[in-house]
């Protein structure tokens, strides 16, 4: 029989909305395919890669940040190779800043790799005030840092190194800029290592599903699309008007 209908649904993002069709068959053979897919290991990572970018997505779209962030450890401070030691402890350092200060803060952080095979870390930090954080020194630290565009958390650098915290001017571009850190190396290195491929802490919001239902073409403008689901992003203000187009 193959292909029967999309099965259909609306998540929100933040101010986003994200339509997602999932093509559904009545094909058994279609079984032993997905079998294949899975063992085949160009495909694992593949599927790796898509799982960690979409849940990057969410997270970043969900939630609001102040700063696009680099984190790199001073190898007199730590093991700037043992990445779940210096994960665990930069997150009982962040717990303990909340309970210390009141800050609501957040983070939404991807490891990466120096050709060393030393770790640091890209991603999204919310919660702690510009005027609290301190400048770049001329002459001590690159220049492209000294602008005033970018500054320091001196309680970080004191317990682990090197940190830029950068003011965000579109959180939607910041969001999926970082994505590009999720790559096949990345997702390799990671899977070998038995490591996350993204951290964030807890609390985080996640995508609302507002609406489930099916069609049998997709009644959106399709951005992406592969041979399992298609997706779409629309404005809230056509949610009403997806959902009427839909069984």
């Amino acid at each position: 029989m193959g292909f029967s209908y999309l099965d259909t649904r609306i998540y929100k993002y933040g101010n986003q909305v994200k339509v997602v069709y999932l093509k559904r068959y009545a094909d058994p053979d279609l079984r032993i395919k997905d079998k294949v897919i899975k063992n085949d290991s160009d495909n694992k990572l593949l599927n790796n890669i898509c799982r960690a970018r979409s849940m990057i997505i969410a997270y970043g779209f969900c939630n609001r940040w102040d700063y696009m962030t680099t984190f790199t450890l001073n190898p007199k401070k730590y093991d700037r190779y043992n990445l779940p030691t210096w994960q665990k402890d930069f997150s009982q350092f962040i717990r303990d800043e909340r309970k210390r200060t009141n800050y609501k803060i957040k983070y939404l952080l991807i490891p990466e790799r120096h050709n060393d095979n030393a770790w640091h870390m890209h991603g999204l930090i919310y919660g702690y005030p510009w005027e609290l954080l301190s400048d770049f020194v001329p002459g001590i630290h690159p220049i492209d840092l000294c602008s005033g565009e970018y500054r320091r958390h001196l309680g970080i650098e004191n317990k682990f190194g090197f940190n830029s915290f950068g003011r965000i001017r579109s959180e939607e571009a910041s969001v999926k800029y970082i994505t590009k850190y999720i790559n096949k190396s990345l997702v390799k290195t990671n899977l070998e290592l038995g490591a996350h491929l993204y951290y964030v802490s807890q609390g985080l919001k996640k995508p609302e599903l507002i609406h489930e239902g099916f069609s049998t073409v997709p009644v959106t403008k399709v951005d992406h699309q592969n041979e399992f689901y298609s997706v779409s992003w629309i404005q809230p203000s056509e949610c009403e008007n997806v959902i009427a187009n839909l069984y």
